[in-house]
């Protein structure tokens, strides 16, 4: 750059920080160059939800069955947010059961818990707003016993409920 006189821009992820950086070279004068910084690592992240949210999009509107889309849905969420599992649990009587997994192996499906249990779930129906859990094990609304002691160690959650009593 500093020889061809041509200006480089490079989209750069520096994993050990968690930043995405947009940097822009230039020749700044004979044999001299300038490097312009910028931490692009919101955009980045605005990006990768959007193309997850077109992705879930189109799954909805496929020729799909219901628990086929049901799976992909929890499969492509849980990849967008970076977690490494991810569940659904629907309500049935006064029970959730979980109903599609990603990361989870195959015999959490089937697992029953109360409204205690999923505390989370319950805040969410009589909101009837998101709820979003960062760090579960540190959460009020989330049961922390029933975290440490079943198989469920979300660090992410997301979950609207809409026209559903308890």
């Amino acid at each position: 750059m500093v020889q061809s006189g041509r200006s480089k821009r490079i989209d750069n992820r520096v994993a050990e920080l968690g930043k995405n950086y947009e940097v822009y070279a230039w020749r700044s004068g004979t044999g001299r160059f300038a490097v312009v910084f910028k931490d692009i690592t919101d955009r980045k992240c605005a990006e990768s939800l959007n193309e997850a949210l077109n992705s879930v999009n189109q799954i909805v509107h496929s020729s799909l069955d219901f628990d086929e889309i049901m799976q992909k849905i929890v499969l492509e969420s849980s990849r967008a947010i970076g977690s490494e599992t991810a569940a659904i649990s629907l309500r049935k009587g006064e029970k959730w059961i979980v109903s599609y997994k990603a990361g989870f192996s195959d015999n959490v499906i089937g697992e029953q818990m109360n409204d205690e249990e999923e505390q989370h779930a319950v805040l969410a129906i009589k909101t009837k707003k998101p709820v979003i859990i960062d760090d579960a094990f540190n959460d009020e609304r989330v049961n922390i016993e029933h975290m440490r002691n079943g198989v469920f160690v979300p660090s992410w959650l997301f979950l609207y409920a809409s026209g559903m009593k308890l």
